[in-house]
Parts: structure tokens; C-alpha cells; sequence
């Protein structure tokens, strides 16, 4: 029930602010994960500061991927490169 309503929460928020408002948050989320990530490469940061930038991409992933309507369309792209680079580092 709560992945439903999780879903519908990401797809009302979506629709509020729509493509540009999203797609600029989209932005602004994930450099804020760059610079979580290096934050943490320097000890500036914890694993608990990292997973609160790694939620908010991930939100902002499935909005774009309800926006764009595209989730099947990326899990293919996504399956090609998983085998592509699973065969470069044999």
C-alpha cells in the first residue's frame, strides 16, 4: 500500500509543478548528490547525509520518468549498457 501511495504522492507532485519545475529540481537534486558524495570522499559528510541526497534524486528520477512516460524505454537502454559494460570487464 505505501509503494501506491508513495507513487501517487510522486505523481501529484509532478503534475503541480510540471516538466520545468521539475526538470530544474531534477538539476539542483543532483548536484546536491555530487556534492554529498564528495563531501563524504573527504570525511565532510556521513553515509546518513548521502542516502537523504540519494532519496531526493530518486524522487525526482520517477517524477521525470512519469513526466516523460519513459520507464520502459529506459530499463531497456538501461539492460544494454548493464550487458555491455558486464562484457568489457571480463
Amino acid at each position: 500500500m505505501m509503494k501506491k501511495k508513495n507513487e501517487q504522492g510522486i505523481q501529484k507532485i509532478a503534475d503541480y509543478y510540471g516538466m520545468i519545475g521539475q526538470q530544474d529540481k531534477t538539476i539542483e537534486e543532483c548536484a546536491e548528490l555530487i556534492q554529498a558524495f564528495s563531501k563524504l570522499k573527504y570525511g565532510e559528510f556521513t553515509i546518513k547525509n548521502v542516502m537523504e541526497e540519494l532519496a531526493d534524486v530518486q524522487i525526482m528520477l520517477k517524477q521525470m520518468f512519469y513526466l516523460l512516460d519513459c520507464e520502459k524505454d529506459v530499463k531497456k537502454v538501461m539492460a544494454y549498457k548493464i550487458k555491455r559494460q558486464l562484457k568489457r570487464i571480463k
